[in-house]
Order: structure tokens, then sequence, then C-alpha cells
């Protein structure tokens, strides 16, 4: 999905720390994963849907592929922020976009597909629909 920040449901703040920094002096591309990680999962907290609310709804939500495109790169002490949404979500599937910008530069944009599983079983299973709606607006959170 090309960058829309009409369609940002969710936004988090980072500061790139001095961890962060590869040999060649900018955030290694494992870190940008972590900025992905890091966004899905507050956003789905900030839903109702941390770990042990999804296991309470019957399941859990792990990365099935990550698509990450790099445009620039950040620097130690660089204020970032993580914007997200989710695309699509039907059945056991849900597509998640993230964008990592620097002020109003992109610096990457990441496409996650999760699959919703039964935590027991480890096999998909289709979302519970309090699920699905919960992402489609500040007022659905669940409880």
């Amino acid at each position: 999905m090309k960058f829309d920040p009409d369609a940002i449901q969710y936004r988090v703040e980072v500061t790139v720390q001095p961890d962060a920094i590869d040999e060649l002096d900018h955030v290694n591309n494992a870190v940008y994963l972590q900025y992905v990680e890091l966004a899905a999962r507050s956003h789905a907290a900030s839903v109702g849907l941390d770990f042990d609310g999804m296991v309470a709804r019957g399941g859990v939500f792990v990365v099935r592929r990550h698509t990450i495109t790099y445009f620039r790169s950040a620097r130690e002490g660089d204020h970032l922020e993580i914007a997200t949404c989710i695309g699509e979500m039907r059945a056991a599937r849900a597509l998640r976009h993230v964008w990592i910008l620097r002020g109003e530069e992109l610096l990457a944009e990441a496409e996650t597909e999760w699959v919703w599983i039964d935590p027991e079983t480890r096999r998909p299973r289709a979302m519970p629909a309090e699920v699905i709606h919960a992402f489609d607006s500040p007022d659905t959170a669940l409880a």
C-alpha cells in the first residue's frame, strides 16, 4: 500500500538508540523489523488485544510474512514515527501496513501478513468478529 497519511490508525514514536546502529553507521535492517513489530503490538494492545486479550478470544496473531522496502537510512538520535494501519482482515488472515517516518520523510515501508492461530493447536482458525471489529475505530476497542 502506498503511503497514505489518511489511512493511519495508530502511531508510536521512537528515538534511535546506539545499539540499533550497525557498522555502516545507520539503523540495522533487523531493527526496522523490531519497529514494525512494536507498532503492531502497541496498536493491538491499544484496542484490547494484548497477548492475554487475544488468548481470551481463542487465538493469537503470528507472522507469516514480512515485506520491507527501505528508502533512506536512520541514524543514532533520530526521532522516528512508526505509523500503521490494518489493510484487510478476513478469515484467519490480516494484512498490516507500517510506515517508518523521520518527520515528513519516508524511510521504510512494510507489509506484514498475520495469521490468527489457536494457541493450543497452533493451527489457523477464523478470527472472531469482535477481533476484526476491534480495529475499526478507537470506539470499538475491547474491554
